[in-house]
């Protein structure tokens, strides 16, 4: 509900601050993308900060954009609590707005057009504001110094530079038509780049400066995202773009004939609502992670499971297992596989008493060395196994794997392995 709110703030803040300037067809071209927004959907209905940054964002560079524009104590002041707010809230997007203002701030002062004095005490209002939340940020950034380690584990492709472009695509889908589509609505996605293209003369003549902050703070916050995080959290981590993003949209239709315009616009509200149908129905999701049917698979294993003679194990690394261990009952054995744990499942497994397995995770194996798949193999080695498949990919899925390298594609995400000996 909290997120749900936030994103009642983003659409109210984006709508006054932003599209209340635009002309009215451009403003409703907005507000139609923004509210039919399958992303604004998929992360204003999860408990986490997206939307919240979504909208102090929207806020912050409002009132950094009027401080740099005409700077006075009462802007500064304002500002500086948009961006302190948006700190506490997550530091990826602070950072990068804060840098953006700042390189902005640091030009104009070389070349004359502004004493840099108020933005020095702007710096130094949001730096205090956020002293004691400190160490938690140098805890954070140290995490994200190591985090290239564990995020390469998600990898498809075979190269960093294919890699960023996967993500970038990925992106980009998600911002366009959402991320539960059904193939067809993938063709909206070069009719915007399109339109896009054809908006950019008009922004550079009207909103150079602020296009080139936003252009810069987005840089900055991909960098520090693609770092952070694999291609299926892009969206969600630079989410506080999208309003943005709709934006440029809907000035680029004032630069499209009307009938192509009007055209391309009902074009991608299509696509935007049968993509807000397959999220309803949990279907054609592209992160199939979402759509697991966690109760349905922990009350299979419950209602064929015994206490005395069975033992559930599962993936650590590529599956919600402690989500999935509200669902099993909490009289069976369990073990959550970890690298560290490893020795311990192979003594369980060769328990005489465990004649019944369940081996339950994701068919991409991203454990360290392997070891959920060796643990699911020692499992089964000369037993009876059945197996239950979750979320088949479709067949364009497949085939963009097999471009990206993968050999032998999954026909199905998520599987369950059943072992009687």
């Amino acid at each position: 509900m909290f997120s749900a709110v936030w994103t009642l703030v983003a659409t109210v803040a984006m709508d006054r601050l932003w599209l209340a300037r635009l002309g009215s067809r451009q403003r409703y071209v907005a507000l139609a993308l923004w509210c039919f927004s399958p992303a604004v959907l998929l992360y204003g209905r999860m408990g986490r900060s997206y939307l919240m940054q979504t909208a102090l964002v929207v806020v912050a560079v409002a009132l950094t954009w009027r401080f740099l524009m005409q700077p006075g104590i009462k802007r500064m002041l304002l500002s500086a609590c948009a961006i302190t707010g948006l700190f506490y809230t997550h530091y990826a997007p602070a950072l990068a707005i804060m840098f953006a203002f700042s390189a902005a701030m640091a030009i104009r002062a070389i070349r004359g057009r502004t004493r840099p004095g108020l933005w020095a005490v702007w710096a130094s209002i949001t730096a205090a504001a956020y002293l004691p939340w400190v160490l938690q940020f140098k805890d954070a950034f140290g995490r994200w110094i190591a985090a290239s380690g564990f995020s390469s584990n998600y990898r498809l492709t075979g190269g960093a530079a294919t890699e960023q472009a996967l993500k970038i695509a990925y992106g980009l889908i998600s911002f366009t038509i959402g991320e539960n589509f059904p193939v067809w609505a993938l063709a909206a996605v070069p009719a915007v780049l399109v339109v896009l293209s054809l908006s950019v003369p008009s922004i550079w003549r009207r909103h150079r400066e602020l296009a080139c902050i936003l252009a810069g703070a987005a840089l900055v916050g991909y960098l520090g995202v693609a770092h952070w995080v694999s291609y299926p959290f892009i969206p969600a981590r630079l989410l506080w773009i999208l309003p943005f993003f709709i934006m440029a949209i809907a000035l680029g239709f004032g630069s499209v004939r009307r009938p192509a315009g009007l055209a391309v616009m009902v074009f991608l509200l299509i696509a935007d609502a049968a993509s807000v149908v397959s999220y309803h129905a949990r279907e054609h999701f592209l992160n199939k992670a979402y759509a697991v049917p966690l109760p349905e698979i922990g009350h299979l294993v419950s209602a064929r499971s015994s206490p005395a003679d069975s033992l559930v194990l599962l993936d650590s690394y590529n599956t919600d297992s402690l989500v999935l261990l509200r669902y099993v009952s909490r009289d069976l054995p369990h073990l959550i596989l970890t690298a560290k744990n490893e020795a311990r499942a192979r003594a369980m497994l060769r328990d005489p008493r465990v004649r019944h397995i369940w081996f339950v995770g994701n068919t991409h194996d991203i454990s360290p060395g392997r070891i959920t798949t060796r643990i699911r193999l020692m499992a089964c080695e000369g037993s009876a196994k059945r197996q239950y498949d979750y979320l088949p990919y479709e067949a364009w899925e497949r085939k963009a794997m097999q471009l990206m390298g993968i050999a032998d594609p999954p026909s199905h995400f998520y599987q369950v392995t059943e072992c009687f000996r």
